[in-house]
């Protein structure tokens, strides 16, 4: 069985923080078309989206990420993402 994608949310301040965990592949992105835009409906100024417990990300949840990325840019907000580079990496050796 699939690792399910999960999203687990806290605030700080202006800043939400989305912690996703899980694989992010072709057969899960329908599961997370919908959490991105939750997310940014719930922040104030900035998101900051964790990765570091996302076990596989392919190019079909990459796509699923820069939609909400531009999406949250279109509302002027900031975006960071601090362990992709590493789940990236990691994923696609």
């Amino acid at each position: 069985m699939k690792d399910l994608p999960s999203v687990e949310t806290t605030g700080s301040g202006p800043c939400l923080v989305a912690k996703v965990a899980g694989t992010m592949d072709y057969v899960t992105q329908l599961e997370l078309r919908g959490r991105p835009a939750q997310v940014i409906d719930r922040a104030e100024r900035a998101i900051v989206l964790d990765l570091a417990g996302v076990s596989f990300c392919d190019s079909a949840a990459l796509n699923v990420l820069l939609g909400a990325r531009r999406e949250a840019e279109r509302q002027q907000w900031f975006w960071s993402w601090p362990a992709s580079r590493t789940t990236f990496a990691e994923s696609w050796r």
